[in-house]
């Protein structure tokens, strides 16, 4: 089996695993969903030779096992570990720069690394669209189609959740 063949696969995974995140209504589960997705995703952007995206999907991953136990703790997670994050995000994607659309998940990753240290569920969700917008194009140009196909599914799935969890309870 080809590597561009295994790591749409590894695609499928993380999509399937990153569509259960946005269905749940719990910050603990929506973290714990991800951090699979987050797995699959920088298996494929390895196997893709696509290592800035690899390198913030396993910040990601790190991320949401920190936050989560800190919930789990019922503890606040500081601005300075925040902070922490965004400057490891930084250094490491400066690290593995690429080409310009290099920036894109450095991007990506450090808005969302915001969205999940906040505690506000609407603000959550609407980065959650934006960052589904960004990692379409970045799928497009690497090449990681099962992901593009999905990027539009989460486009979908996080509108519908905010319609859902934010529009209609109001």
């Amino acid at each position: 089996m080809s590597l561009f063949i295994l790591a749409q696969c590894f695609g499928v995974l993380a999509l399937v695993s990153w569509i259960f995140s946005v269905l749940q209504t719990k910050r603990f589960k929506i973290l714990k969903f991800q951090n699979f997705a987050n797995m699959f995703y920088a298996t494929q952007y390895i196997l893709l030779g696509a290592y800035p995206a690899a390198c913030m999907n396993l910040i990601s991953m790190l991320r949401g096992i920190m936050f989560n136990s800190f919930d789990k703790k019922k503890q606040e997670i500081s601005f300075k570990i925040l902070i922490l994050f965004l400057l490891v995000i930084i250094a490491i994607g400066f690290a593995t720069f690429q080409n310009i659309y290099s920036l894109i998940p450095i991007i990506i990753t450090s808005l969302y690394s915001y969205s999940v240290w906040q505690k506000n569920l609407t603000v959550f969700r609407i980065i959650f669209v934006i960052a589904a917008s960004g990692w379409f194009i970045y799928n497009f140009l690497v090449g990681a189609y099962v992901s593009l196909i999905g990027n539009g599914l989460e486009l979908i799935f996080g509108i519908s959740a905010i319609i859902k969890h934010d529009f209609m309870k109001k």
